[in-house]
Formats: structure tokens, C-alpha cells, sequence
């Protein structure tokens, strides 16, 4: 969401390990769930599609068809189906090349 982003940010400016650990422990909802990106808007048509992701992990594992979990969230423009079908989740991979948080 909008706060958790600006609360990220200002994680991202403490300089020193001991400043960032202790904005995380004064923080822990924001550290404690799965984080992910997934582009707020769409690239082509402007619409906010950020806020359906959780919803269409859902439709999908309840065994709706691609097709008809997009059409559930209202989804009409191929634009947005597309980033929706098409995002893949690289946060994970991406957070081992820390290089804030090597211990050497």
C-alpha cells in the first residue's frame, strides 16, 4: 500500500545496520508478511490493477480458469489482463543480493 511504500523508503535511508534493525523491530507488520511487487497500475491504460493481485491468487487457487478469474476482478481490457497473467514474482530471488544486509 501507499504507507507501506513510504515506510520502505524510509527504511532504505537509515545508514547503519543498527538504525535499520531498529526501524524494523519498530515496524514488524510491514516486515513480517511476504513481500512482493506487482506494478500499481497498468503500463498501457493507466488503470489501478495493484490491489487485485491477492484477489486473483485467490480466484486461481479456488480453480477458476484464468479467463474467469480476470472477468471476476472486472478486467475487460487485455492491457490489464495482461499484467495480471503475465507478472512473475522475483522479490524473493531478488532480496539474496542485499548487499545493505551482508555480514562479511
Amino acid at each position: 500500500t501507499f504507507c507501506e511504500t513510504h515506510f520502505l523508503a524510509a527504511e532504505s535511508l537509515c545508514q547503519s545496520y543498527e538504525a535499520r534493525s531498529a526501524f524494523r523491530a519498530d515496524h514488524p507488520r510491514l516486515f513480517n508478511s511476504v513481500a512482493m511487487i506487482i506494478p500499481v497500475r497498468c503500463f498501457t491504460c493507466g488503470k489501478v490493477i495493484g490491489n487485485k493481485w491477492d484477489t486473483y491468487l485467490d480466484l486461481l487457487q479456488a480453480d477458476y480458469s484464468e479467463r474467469d478469474a480476470l472477468d471476476a476482478l472486472d478486467l475487460q481490457r487485455y492491457c490489464c489482463r495482461r499484467m495480471l497473467m503475465t507478472h512473475v514474482d522475483l522479490i524473493e530471488k531478488l532480496l539474496n543480493y542485499n548487499t545493505l544486509e551482508r555480514q562479511d
